[in-house]
């Protein structure tokens, strides 16, 4: 039976990193489709091109025993539009290796309301593409002659309920991942993910299954997990059960999470302290009424910043680190940019760190993007590059007359540096990041 190869696509230029600690971000979506196929019987091995010049990657799968010279079946998948060049160049690559090659092109947020978008920018380097959420239907990646059957979407039903870590070259490079929820459905304008609603956590059982067999193949009890939810809702009940299996199996491990400030329940989250939670990842976004109202994170910014000092407070008085996730959004100007500022340094006494980013427009269907392009010139009074969009997947944007995408920026990285020290980062950093 011929071996399936799973690559998940890099990015050929990395982000700057401040510390001792690699990025390295797991492709945990390919990682489960690999999963089920072993579980089905199927020979399989993953690859990740992580920051890997083309060239250097296809020598470590020659050297991993790949036979690039035969002809192969490659699930490429590509999860960002920044990994879409580096997975274009290395299907080129492995075409020219040899044309018998088969490539299939996954990659949700990407391909699936582009297809044909993407489907020109491969430009006949690949042979089909896998669309939606393939989770049941894995047998179809086996059998090329029925690749055109994974064209048509498939809906996701439950996360990935185990994750086979061995499948993974050089995995003990990445720290493990748990897929605890899918979805979020909070209807953020802009969040991909704003139309799919949240799915149950999964069971606290099953998750400790599947830290026991991690913990067996790392060799060591002293792991921190992240766990994948967009926005983790835990409610007392899963809480208390979570806690009783992390004290019954006298567990180590240390672990973080997202959720939202406004939607999180304090009181399971207070639970959770007791049972290795250590970060948590806040979608806090602004504190400008004004901008949290233009992009529809909340109906009322007063109790929306209410609640967020409330449960920032009760978590650091149990020693958990809170990071916040700022963005930078249309119409900002400096007025609503020192709210949000003022607010932070008000507040900083709870605050592990910031990561702030300026608002980004990636292709999401191109009907519906210039829409959306629309809808946000209308806001800043600025153009928006269609041509950069169309070309590349996605666009920064200047936010007002004001603040310019170049400025945005830089009032980014003050915001970071006036809450955020090099220690805080690097702390941060130790929980789901592997030290160099």
């Amino acid at each position: 039976m011929q071996k399936l190869i799973g690559i998940a696509a890099g990015m050929l230029s990395p982000k700057k990193e401040r510390q001792r600690y690699s990025s390295l971000y797991l492709n945990y979506g390919l990682l489960g489709l690999m999963t089920n196929l072993h579980r089905k019987g199927y020979p399989v091995q993953m690859f990740q091109g992580d920051y890997k010049c083309i060239d250097e990657f296809i020598g470590e799968l020659a050297d991993s025993g790949v036979d690039l010279k035969n002809s192969g079946i490659f699930l490429l998948s590509v999860p960002s539009f920044l990994s879409l060049e580096w997975a274009i160049q290395f299907a080129v690559k492995i075409k020219e290796l040899d044309p018998r090659h088969k490539i299939i092109v996954g990659g949700r947020w990407v391909v699936d309301k582009n297809y044909d978008w993407v489907k020109n920018k491969f430009a006949g380097s690949v042979d089909s593409f896998s669309l939606g959420c393939p989770d049941e239907f894995v047998e179809l990646f086996a059998d090329i002659n029925r690749w055109s059957e994974l064209e048509t979407p498939k809906k996701y039903i439950h996360p990935f309920y185990h994750l086979d870590y061995s499948l993974l070259h050089d995995f003990r490079n990445y720290s493990p991942n748990i897929e605890a929820a899918r979805g979020c459905g909070f209807g953020c304008d802009f969040c991909l993910e704003k139309s799919f609603a949240v799915c149950p956590l999964v069971d606290p059982e099953v998750i400790f299954k599947q830290i026991d067999e991690i913990e067996e193949l790392y060799g060591t009890r002293d792991l921190n997990f992240y766990f994948e939810s967009s926005v983790f809702l835990p409610k007392t009940s899963w809480s208390q059960k979570f806690r009783e299996l992390y004290i019954a199996n006298k567990s180590r491990f240390k672990w973080r999470c997202t959720t939202r400030v406004d939607a999180a329940d304090c009181h399971s989250f207070e639970i959770l302290t007791d049972a290795g939670l250590k970060v948590v990842d806040f979608g806090l976004e602004s504190a400008s009424a004004v901008q949290l109202l233009r992009m529809n994170k909340t109906k009322n910014p007063s109790v929306y910043l209410e609640k967020a000092e409330n449960i920032l407070m009760r978590l650091s008085a149990k020693g958990v680190w809170a990071k916040l996730n700022i963005l930078l959004y249309a119409g900002e100007t400096v007025e609503t940019y020192n709210e949000t500022k003022n607010w932070l340094l008000k507040n900083d006494r709870y605050i592990k760190g910031i990561s702030a980013n300026p608002l980004t427009i990636y292709l999401n269907g191109i009907p519906e993007t210039l829409e959306y392009c629309d809808e946000i010139e209308s806001i800043t009074g600025c153009s928006i590059d269609r041509d950069a969009l169309l070309e590349h997947g996605f666009t920064y944007v200047d936010l007002s007359e004001e603040i310019n995408i170049s400025k945005a920026f830089s009032l980014c990285r003050e915001l970071s540096d006036l809450i955020m020290t090099e220690d805080d980062y690097n702390d941060l950093k130790s929980i789901t990041y592997r030290a160099d």
